[in-house]
């Protein structure tokens, strides 16, 4: 089995696994399958992979939740964001990434853990002069890594956004930071273009996974919705240091 076929498998399982939990809980999908790739490849394919189905995922949930758009703090959050994610694509580019992928997780670790004992919201106020300083730090993830949501998507949910809102949110910062991205990629010398057949293929686990998810969200306790989504994040932050630590325990080749 060659290595192109071993990636294309592993492709196809994780972003159907993580098109299921976005269709359940309105994201899931890069932060479950770009770390698993990660582990398969490099980053640089991982990221490259994840594009069009990211895109497109989030391009319909986008649609179907457009009525939910009136989001106070996004605009700044996006616009900061992106230039977040340039100098984070440059970080890549010049910087071992298995420090950030540790530190990350770690970081995500440290907020659900202190999420649990205070249960407070962000009060509009708040929400607006963090927006700014998120966004940034969301941009350089997604730069760096392609998980924007390991920081995006805590500020969301901290502040206390409805379900449709909360996916409207995190489906929007996905798609403008990934249609960045690839360019981004490009220009840094970093995007695999024999990873977007990759990438168009996989579209239909993951759309498949999405529907799915969809279907089983109704079944869902509106109680669920909270402990579905520390859980998933719980998640995606062991997967970047698994990887992190992987990489500088690993014999020297």
């Amino acid at each position: 089995m060659t290595a192109d076929l071993v990636i294309l498998c592993v492709a196809s399982v994780t972003f159907f696994i993580g098109g299921l939990s976005k269709g359940a809980i309105g994201f899931g999908l890069p932060m479950i399958a770009i770390p698993m790739l990660t582990a398969t490849g490099s980053l640089p394919l991982a990221l490259s992979i994840a594009v069009p189905p990211v895109v497109a995922t989030n391009l319909w949930q986008i649609w179907k939740f457009r009525a939910h758009h009136h989001i106070p703090f996004m605009r700044s959050f996006l616009i900061t964001g992106l230039l977040g994610l340039l100098f984070g694509t440059f970080v890549l580019k010049n910087v071992e990434n298995a420090y950030f992928e540790i530190l990350l997780g770690c970081l995500v670790l440290f907020y659900l853990f202190k999420k649990n004992k205070s249960g407070k919201t962000l009060t509009p106020e708040r929400q607006n002069r963090l927006a700014p300083i998120i966004g940034s730090a969301a941009g350089l993830v997604h730069g760096t890594m392609g998980m924007s949501g390991l920081v995006g998507t805590p500020f969301f949910y901290a502040a206390g956004l409805s379900r449709p809102s909360f996916i409207f949110a995190n489906s929007l910062m996905f798609i403008v930071f990934s249609a960045l991205h690839m360019p981004a990629l490009a220009v840094a010398g970093l995007y695999q273009p024999t990873a977007l057949v990759i990438g168009l293929f996989v579209m239909i686990p993951a759309f498949a996974g999405l529907w799915i998810g969809n279907m089983l969200v109704d079944r869902l306790k509106a109680s669920t919705f909270p402990l579905l989504v520390k859980g998933m994040l719980m998640i995606a932050a062991i997967l970047p240091i698994w990887n992190g630590l992987a990489h500088f325990l690993s014999p020297p080749t």
